[in-house]
């Protein structure tokens, strides 16, 4: 004697129904690139909710939609750790040679 099915999958909810019609929501949806591009606004209402949802391609997952988590940015971390020199801006003549080719493929100086 086979036990009474209790709850059944609908695919068009991504969820598992009791049979009292209670929705038991998956952790993780998986839904392709097109359903993805057609149902976006629902998907981000999902993820809102806390789920994960993979977007998958010919049934490979690609990608995550995962709640955005703010990073603080934190100022003045390396304040004193790097030191700029006054003449950071000032031309260098060796560069400057080397735009005019006045550089041999020895890396030596050519004369005038």
């Amino acid at each position: 004697m086979m036990a009474p099915t209790l709850a059944r999958y609908d695919p068009q909810r991504r969820a598992l129904t009791r049979l009292d019609q209670t929705t038991y929501r998956f952790a993780m949806v998986l839904v392709n690139v097109y359903e993805a591009k057609t149902q976006l606004s629902k998907l981000l209402e999902a993820v809102e909710r806390g789920e994960k949802v993979t977007i998958a391609r010919a049934g490979r997952p690609i990608a995550d939609l995962v709640p955005h988590q703010r990073a603080d940015i934190v100022w003045g971390t390396w304040k004193g750790a790097v030191v700029i020199p006054d003449d950071f801006d000032e031309p260098d003549q060796e560069i400057i040679d080397m735009f005019e080719g006045k550089y041999s493929s020895d890396d030596e100086l050519l004369g005038p």
